[in-house]
């Protein structure tokens, strides 16, 4: 820890996957321009990184940053930024996840972590009270991200770490596949999940038994306190804390045209489908508990717990609005438990959400239309609705396995390389895929 800092432990871990080495910067070199976070982990990329460097070329840099108040009681500050390049358009890429992983890098002494080069073989960085060590991934490489870190805690004895890792998506490079932190936190959108797995890095797992110190400790509390006690009175806040996203992204909304029906073909929701996988419905039913992320107020993270046939015992962590505007309103799908084993999927692939929704819409839009016949989708049926089989396009995509291969690409990529006029009906955003509405 620096002593002449406050809020930050004055560290900024680099590591070389290609050489092996690690090195420490001092923080303070970029505080006279960038606050933290996103802004520092871009001013490193644009610093570090070479003009024309691809995604996936060994150049680029995932960069995992916190900020000044990440690890303090400052309330819902406890989320962490990954950057790296976009790996749908070559443009910036900024993920962001809640969960205790911020907080974690701090206590393990430092601010941010920067990752460089690629492995020979597959690794994971394991980061422990400021001690870095490069260790061998090769018998989780396939594992999805659920199963890799329980066999990481075990593999360094370590029980209480947190980590940031990806699934079978990244390591097949899927242009959609993202981060997952701490089991159920999604590093979403620009791809840096594949960013990833072009390094063969499976990820990140931290411990850290350090604080985070901070100037005036009275004045500090006496801030944090009446921080708290605004967000108590605030009327968002009480919504996110009666059901989270979940509860707010969905009737209301539905009514203000906020949901992409159909691919796009329709921008509200049939009552009666949306009424299925509305809040109350899944509260009733599959709510086990709530989590919060760190010195969060909002306990807004939904346990859901799915027991029998037809997708055996299963519990899911932060089940979210995307789920029911993109697998729910998307591909037309009122079938609350296959959502939520969807949504677990999708975690354990370490796949977008958003990503995977709307490359399945598309694909359906296009069989619907005749664009696509069983000849292109090896045999597959594609419809409206139907979870079994957008579940087996969920795992192709992920594996890159026969027309999943296709999709994996995104939208823009598979229209472009299937032609047959499929371009019309591919909503993206410079190449990325879009969920939201289009006006």
């Amino acid at each position: 820890m620096t002593d002449s800092l406050y809020g930050w432990t004055g560290r900024i871990l680099h590591v070389d996957l290609s050489s092996g080495e690690t090195w420490v910067e001092p923080t303070a070199r970029y505080l006279d321009r960038f606050l933290g976070g996103k802004g520092l982990n871009q001013a490193i990329l644009w610093e570090e990184v070479p003009a024309g460097t691809g995604p996936f070329d060994p150049e680029n840099r995932v960069i995992v940053g916190t900020g000044p108040l990440t690890g303090t009681l400052a309330p819902s500050c406890g989320r962490v930024t990954i950057g790296s390049m976009n790996a749908f358009n070559g443009g910036v890429a900024e993920a962001n996840a809640g969960g205790h992983l911020g907080p974690e890098i701090k206590y393990a002494g430092f601010d941010h972590v920067v990752i460089q080069g690629q492995a020979e073989r597959p690794v994971y960085v394991w980061i422990k009270d400021g001690d870095v060590a490069l260790r061998d991934a090769r018998e989780i490489w396939g594992a999805t991200t659920w199963d890799a870190e329980e066999w990481i805690k075990e593999d360094v004895h370590e029980p209480h770490l947190h980590s940031a890792l990806i699934g079978p998506a990244g390591e097949n490079q899927v242009r959609g596949a993202l981060v997952i932190v701490d089991r159920g936190r999604a590093g979403g959108r620009g791809g840096i999940g594949a960013v990833m797995g072009s390094k063969n890095l499976k990820g990140l797992a931290v411990r850290g038994t350090g604080a985070v110190r901070v100037a005036q400790p009275n004045r500090f509390m006496r801030a944090v306190e009446a921080a708290w006690e605004a967000l108590a009175r605030s009327p968002k806040q009480s919504v996110m804390h009666a059901g989270g996203t979940h509860l707010d992204g969905t009737q209301g909304a539905n009514r203000a045209g906020m949901i992409s029906v159909r691919n796009a073909q329709d921008a509200f929701w049939a009552q009666e489908r949306i009424d299925r996988v509305d809040y109350p419905v899944f509260r009733e039913r599959f709510e086990k508990r709530r989590l919060a992320c760190f010195a969060c107020p909002t306990f807004c993270s939904h346990i859901y717990e799915l027991r029998g046939e037809p997708y055996g015992h299963l519990v899911a962590e932060a089940f979210q609005a995307n789920t029911i505007w993109g697998f729910g309103g998307r591909v037309d799908l009122a079938d609350p438990e296959a959502l939520i084993a969807i949504h677990a999927r999708n975690s354990q692939y370490g796949l977008d959400n958003d990503f995977a929704a709307v490359v399945i819409s598309w694909a359906i839009e296009l069989f619907e239309r005749g664009l696509l016949t069983p000849a292109d989708t090896d045999g597959l049926r594609l419809a409206w609705g139907d979870a079994e089989t957008v579940m087996e396009l969920q795992r192709r995509i992920a594996l890159r396995e026969g027309f999943g291969d296709l999709l994996a690409e995104g939208v823009m990529r598979a229209a472009q390389r299937l032609g047959r006029g499929s371009e019309r009906y591919a909503v993206h955003v410079k190449g990325q895929d879009c969920l939201d509405e289009v006006r």
